[in-house]
Parts: C-alpha cells; sequence; structure tokens
C-alpha cells in the first residue's frame, strides 16, 4: 500500500493539480460561453427570470410567479445587468463562475473526508459530469445554489466543526435557498448529521439550532416579501409540475391541479386531489424513473449517470462505494436484511406495483436499509454526503425530475462514490486477485490500469456532453458516433437554431412604436430581442372552432389558460390587469409537428392562404427543416 501511495505522489506532484482541474474547466467552459453559445436555446428560461426580476426592481412584483424558484435568483440577474446592460452575457458568466467555483469546492470537499486520491478521482468524475459543462454555459439560473451549496458543503464536512462554520453554512444555505429551494434537502441533510453526533450531544444540537436560525434569519427578506407582497410565506408549489409532468393523469386531475396553481395553493393541496393517482406517481418517479436518470437502464440521452453512454454500468462504482464506506461484510446479519427486504419488495411489486415500473426496489430498498443498519461504521463527516441523495429521492419524487440540471445536488454524491470505489476499492480487488494469482504482478500494474479506466470513462463522458451540446446547438440531431467524428473534419457552418428567433426579434425591433405593442408568441424566448412586450399563445387555447379575433383577444380562453400565458408573457401580469390587444403575431411550427392547434388556426402557417383574415399583413415568413415562422401585423382598422 505504501509502495501504490508512493506511486500516486510521484504521479500527482504536488497540490496545484485541482487548481489546474478547475482553471481548464474555467478557461473552456468560458471559450465555449463566449464564443459557440451566442443566443438563447435550452436556456430560454432564463429569460423568465431575468426579466421577472427586472420587473420586481420596477417596483411591480406584486404582478411576478415563479412556478418552479423563488425570486432571490431573478434579483440579482436583474440588478447585475443594470451595470452591463446584457442579461444574457451576465447569466451566462455567473453559470461559468458557479459551475467552476464547485468544480474547485468538489476537491476540498472530498479531502477533507478521504484523502487525496479519493479527492483528485472525485474531482474528475465532477468535472467531467457532462450536464456541469452542459449547463456551465448557459443562461440559467441552476448553478449558482450549486455553488453556494458547494462550500456550504466544505464547511460541513471540516473534521472538527466550529461554531463559524456552521453560521457560515447557514448563511451559506439561505441564499442559496433564495435562488433555489432544493437548499432546504442541504439544509434538513446537515440536521440529520448534526443529530446523528454520538459525542458532545448538547455541542451538536446546539449547532442545529443555530445552522436552522442563520438560515431562517438569511432567508427573512424573502419570507418578508413573500408576505408582504402575496401573503404568503413560500409563493409557489409543486402542483404546476405535478400535472405537467407526471407519467400517469388524467384531464379533470390536471385541470383541478391548474386551479390550484392559479389560485396560489400548496402543494399538500396538490397531493390530496386524487391521493391514489399521486401515489401512483410518486413511486413511479422514485423507483423508476429517479434510478433511471442515474443508472440509465434505457439508453436515456437526459441520464445523469457517472458513466453516461453505457446503461447499467455506473451502478457498480455506486454500489461498491457504499459497500467501502458503510464497510459492509458478507455475514448472517446482512444477508437476512438483504433477504428479508428484497423479498418484501418483491411481493408488494407482485401485489400491487408492476415489475417493469418498481423493479428497483428490489435493488435498492435493500441497499437502503443495508446501509441504515450499518451506518455507525461510516466514517462521520461523510454523512452529509450520504444523506443528501437519500432525502433528494424521498422528497423530490413527488414530481417528475426531466434533465440533467435537476440532479446537481446529488451530483457531489456520486462523484464521491466514484472517487472512493476508483481509489479505494478497485485497488483493493486487485490485491485480491494478486493474493490469488502472484505471478500476475498486479501492483506495478494497478494504477496504470485504474488510470486507464477512469480515462476511458471521462473521455466518454466528454464525448457525451460533445452530443448533447451539438443535437442542441445545432439543427442537426445526432445519427452515430462516427457521423459525429466526420462532422469535426467538415468546414460546414451550422444555424444555432436560436439564430431565426434572433432575426425574428430584430425584425420586430425595428417596427414603429414596438416597445407599446404587444406581440403575441408561440414561446416566451422571442421576448428577449423583440423589445416589446409579449403575450404567450399556444394555439391550442379558447374553444375549437372560434374567430381570429376572439382567439388574439383571448375572449374565450379559461381562466387557467390566460393564467398561465400572463405568467410567461412579458411584463408578467398575474392578476390579468394588462389585457392585451396584440398589435403583431408570432406563428411558428417546430418540426412539422402542429396536432395540439386548433385547426382554423393551422392556415396561419400558410401566409398565401386566401383564407386569413384581410387583417393580417404577413411580415416575414421562413420555413426551413427544423421549423416555420410567420410574423403577422394586425391591423385592426382593417378588420373585417
Amino acid at each position: 500500500m505504501q509502495l501504490q501511495n508512493k506511486k500516486f505522489k510521484n504521479l500527482i506532484p504536488d497540490r496545484k493539480i485541482p487548481i489546474i482541474i478547475t482553471v481548464a474547466f474555467f478557461l473552456i467552459t468560458l471559450y465555449v460561453a463566449a464564443f459557440h453559445h451566442n443566443y438563447w436555446v435550452i436556456d430560454h428560461d432564463g429569460q423568465i427570470y431575468l426579466h421577472a426580476g427586472e420587473q420586481i426592481l420596477a417596483g411591480n412584483g406584486s404582478n411576478v410567479k415563479l412556478h418552479n424558484a423563488p425570486v432571490g435568483g431573478p434579483v440579482i440577474y436583474a440588478f447585475l445587468n443594470q451595470f452591463f446592460d446584457n442579461g444574457f452575457g451576465v447569466m451566462k458568466s455567473i453559470s461559468v463562475l458557479s459551475a467552476s467555483g464547485a468544480v474547485f469546492f468538489s476537491y476540498f470537499i472530498l479531502n477533507n473526508i478521504f484523502n487525496r486520491r479519493v479527492a483528485l478521482v472525485g474531482q474528475l468524475f465532477f468535472a467531467f459530469n457532462p450536464w456541469l459543462g452542459f449547463f456551465a454555459i448557459q443562461a440559467e439560473n441552476e448553478l449558482l445554489p450549486i455553488f453556494l451549496i458547494s462550500v456550504s458543503l466544505y464547511f460541513i464536512t471540516k473534521k472538527e466543526l466550529k461554531l463559524q462554520d456552521i453560521v457560515i453554512v447557514g448563511i451559506l444555505l439561505g441564499v442559496a435557498a433564495t435562488i433555489r429551494f432544493q437548499a432546504i434537502i442541504a439544509l434538513m441533510s446537515f440536521i440529520i448529521f448534526l443529530f446523528l453526533q454520538g459525542k458532545k450531544i448538547r455541542q451538536y444540537s446546539f449547532f442545529s439550532m443555530i445552522i436552522l436560525f442563520v438560515f431562517l434569519i438569511t432567508l427573512s427578506p424573502l419570507i418578508f416579501y413573500n408576505y408582504t407582497t402575496h401573503e404568503s410565506i413560500f409563493d409557489t408549489n409543486a402542483a404546476f409540475f405535478i400535472q405537467m409532468e407526471n407519467k400517469y393523469h388524467y384531464p379533470e386531475w390536471q385541470e383541478a391541479l391548474k386551479q390550484i396553481n392559479f389560485s396560489n395553493g400548496s402543494t399538500i393541496d396538490a397531493v390530496f386531489v386524487d391521493f391514489n393517482l399521486f401515489l401512483q406517481n410518486y413511486f413511479h418517479n422514485l423507483f423508476y424513473n429517479l434510478p433511471n436518470r442515474l443508472f440509465n437502464f434505457n439508453y436515456d440521452n437526459l441520464n445523469v449517470s457517472l458513466i453516461n453512454s453505457v446503461p447499467f454500468i455506473g451502478l457498480i462504482p455506486i454500489i461498491g462505494g457504499l459497500v467501502y464506506l458503510f464497510k459492509i461484510k458478507i455475514n448472517k446479519n446482512n444477508l437476512i436484511i438483504i433477504a428479508s427486504f428484497a423479498i418484501t419488495s418483491a411481493i408488494l411489486i407482485f401485489l400491487i406495483g408492476e415489475i417493469k415500473i418498481h423493479f428497483f426496489a428490489i435493488i435498492g430498498v435493500p441497499l437502503f436499509f443495508l446501509c441504515l443498519f450499518n451506518s455507525r461504521k461510516v466514517q462521520k463527516n461523510a454523512l452529509p454526503l450520504l444523506i443528501i441523495p437519500a432525502l433528494f429521492a424521498l422528497m423530490l419524487s413527488v414530481a417528475l425530475l426531466r434533465v440533467g440540471e435537476h440532479y446537481f445536488l446529488a451530483w457531489f454524491s456520486l462523484a464521491m462514490l466514484g472517487g472512493v470505489f476508483f481509489a479505494e476499492v478497485l485497488p483493493k480487488i486487485f490485491r485480491k486477485i494478486q493474493s490469488v494469482d502472484p505471478e500476475l504482478d498486479l501492483p506495478r500494474k494497478t494504477w496504470f490500469l485504474i488510470t486507464v479506466i477512469i480515462t476511458l470513462i471521462l473521455l466518454s463522458n466528454l464525448g457525451y456532453g460533445y452530443v448533447a451540446y451539438s443535437a442542441t446547438h445545432s439543427n442537426e440531431s445526432f445519427v452515430s458516433v462516427e457521423d459525429e467524428f466526420t462532422k469535426l473534419f467538415q468546414n460546414k457552418s451550422l444555424e444555432q437554431p436560436g439564430m431565426e428567433i434572433k432575426k425574428i426579434g430584430d425584425i420586430l425591433s425595428k417596427q414603429h412604436d414596438i416597445e407599446n405593442s404587444y406581440v403575441m408568441v408561440p414561446h416566451h424566448h422571442y421576448a428577449y430581442y423583440i423589445n416589446g412586450k409579449t403575450v404567450l399563445a399556444q394555439f391550442g387555447e379558447g374553444i375549437p372552432d372560434d374567430t381570429f379575433e376572439n382567439y388574439v383577444t383571448r375572449k374565450n380562453w379559461t381562466d387557467t389558460e390566460i393564467f398561465n400565458s400572463n405568467l410567461f408573457s412579458q411584463p408578467m401580469d398575474r392578476q390579468d390587469l394588462n389585457k392585451p390587444k396584440p398589435d403583431y403575431l408570432i406563428y411558428a411550427v417546430v418540426h412539422n409537428d402542429n396536432s395540439s392547434h386548433h385547426e382554423y388556426l393551422k392556415i396561419l402557417g400558410e401566409p398565401d392562404n386566401p383564407m386569413l383574415p384581410s387583417n393580417f399583413e404577413v411580415l416575414y415568413s421562413s420555413d426551413k427543416s427544423n421549423a416555420l415562422h410567420v410574423i403577422y401585423k394586425i391591423n385592426y382598422e382593417n378588420d373585417n
């Protein structure tokens, strides 16, 4: 072992390597963000946060409502934009800096708990997470709270905690919670961790109260703002995402959830609309969707596995790392735990579940209880990173988590388990093999083999990240690995999807009095470039057989349809005060899919159709391979 450690130290000569990794990550993401991500593409939600913040700073916060986040982030972005007048650039810069900061602290978090080699391997896994690199260049709201949480993890994982560490953690999590409520999961995990300390019960109980107190004090401006502005402590709930994303649903249930969101109800209200249906969705999310995202059961291109490209294999380092940390041995007690919970899970699935949906429970439930019964053996300061993913899974399975950025909070834990497996477990496995067959001479080859394995994984993750970027930042979809390599050597210029949106915005921004006009848009990502006001329309609202005038004035839209439209319009209009009458309309069909549009509105995609209203003047038309766009000016004085 000493020989291996010496070789590792020779391989990693000093402590500058973590800084080099961080700087390399920063420079690469900065370059891509600055020169290859020139338009809002999939980060168009960032526009909602930016515009919401601007509206709050302008004194109209009562008309703002965000579905999935508090207003702290929007206010920060809008405030900084006052100095730079480039919201897109400001938010991209925050993402790059936040992601780089999280990469930096990932090393020191793990070094607090383990040693340099585990910390370095874990940092590499964290830095090469394709979704981290992908969102590091986006003008989004995801990474600033993750950076704050990473710093809090550094302080909470110190071997000897002091009062000042606890105060700093409370402040960091309080600020993070004003941006994303996922910070509350970290807070709860830290409080559980402090209560689990076997020694100094009084001290750690005091620490728990302090961290909660400081957190609430830091969060109090947000609570005060919400209460004085909206008469609620938290002005958001999960109803919107429960009805929109979950697997099992029916129209009446979805409409009831829309009403809860409309009336500013609570997540509890949403849960009990149909509790049985909620449980169906909850256990689908817990035992299928979430593990599928973490371990990629079926070649899901949105997975966040340690080894993204290969299904299931990412489960191996996670289980291996857990077995090592919890010092789980093959003995009678552990075998009883595994067998009893596996059999119980299988019986319950047979009686009330579906094997194709809930099969992971047969693995996950025994593993959870096996770790729980062996929890006293775990190094204490590793517990925060073990409690977080458990609470994450139990709490956030309420709604369906679809994409990689939803899992950033759990990724510190995945990186830790990956680092432990490859830096500690795998060398021990090689030594076991050596003891069986001494002629293999593995000690000299161990670190070379491990380095090769890690390198291959990191390269596959890098390739996965490149494909994710290429598929979203060009109009050409992924075909094969060979095809992507061919493209690298072609001098072919690919149009970014956001370029057309920018062009449409530029056309409209030059129209007379556009700043006082309303544009009916099919998506909120047009608003940033138009320089005017927008009202969202998805061309399926209202009644199936109506007039164009009734549609554009939203005369026969339901209250919830108007409400959802207002929340994605610019400016936001949660109180429905503006009553907009659009002066312009953008009709768009993406990927030839207008199946959700009313039939009478589909002729808007035919600018030469004589059945179009005479007061609809065509300003621009573009029919490209992936999208159709038509801009109309609505001349009400010519309305027939």
